[in-house]
């Protein structure tokens, strides 16, 4: 997991959508130790306000947040962030993602 996160805010688009991918595939195949788990989803949030819409969808489609690796406060972080991203205006296919996140998970809009 270190490579891949260290790799993920130097990638192109094409390389972010492939290291996201993989990192949500290894998270929900549940072979992740916890502490790899944990840096691989920070690392996700970490990339989400900069990066290009279908990597956004990417991230969101990944599931990151779906496990116990964010804490409250990161959670919290997430869904700021969410925010600010409609605020600011997404794709269609982006707010289709973020709706879907909010009703599963209870982020606040």
């Amino acid at each position: 997991v270190p490579p891949l996160v260290a790799a993920l805010p130097k990638a192109d688009e094409t390389g972010q959508s492939r290291i996201v991918g993989l990192i949500g595939h290894m998270m929900r195949a549940g072979d992740l130790p916890r502490d790899a788990g944990k840096q691989a989803a920070r690392a996700c949030l970490a990339a989400y306000p900069a990066a290009s819409v279908s990597v956004r969808v990417v991230l969101l489609e990944s599931g990151f947040f779906e496990h116990d690796y964010l804490d409250e406060d990161e959670k919290r972080v997430l869904a700021n962030v969410l925010t600010r991203a409609e605020r600011d205006g997404v794709a269609a296919e982006v707010q289709t993602r973020i709706d879907e996140v909010r009703a599963r998970y209870g982020f606040a809009a």
